[in-house]
């Protein structure tokens, strides 16, 4: 049996252990130097095979948010875990290292339920077709 797949995304020098480091800057020597705007998990990984998702303080910086998280889905498992931290909305104002700002309401977008599915950035635009179920916020 294989060791599950556990991606740490925009990891900068502090990754998690028994993850796989992605960073874009080549100094702080993650596991895998990239660039997570251009280049694809998907095709560096496949689809389906990644168990757990870390990312810390990373996602705010993503130049396109819809095809990072598209990204994120395609190479995650079915049932996979993400544990994703951004910074709240009231600390983006002035911040010009961060593209977008971030609310309790921003991931509940990819639910799928017929209360927040939204028609612009929802299941269909996003491919996420199955449950996608924020746990704490």
């Amino acid at each position: 049996m294989s060791q599950p797949l556990k991606l740490n995304l925009g990891c900068g020098a502090s990754c998690r252990s028994d993850f796989i480091g992605i960073d874009i800057n080549p100094a702080v020597n993650a596991t895998i130097t990239m660039d997570l705007d251009t280049e694809s998990l998907v095709d560096r990984f496949g689809e389906n095979v990644a168990d757990e998702i870390f990312s810390s303080h990373f996602l705010e910086h993503s130049r396109d948010f819809i095809r990072m998280v598209t990204e994120m889905w395609r190479v995650s498992k079915p049932g996979a875990t993400w544990e994703i931290h951004v910074p709240p909305a009231d600390c983006e104002i002035g911040n010009p290292f961060h593209n977008r700002p971030f609310t309790e309401w921003t991931f509940r977008f990819f639910e799928v339920t017929d209360r927040f599915v939204h028609p612009a950035v929802g299941t269909i635009q996003a491919g996420i077709t199955e449950s996608f179920c924020p746990v704490r916020l």
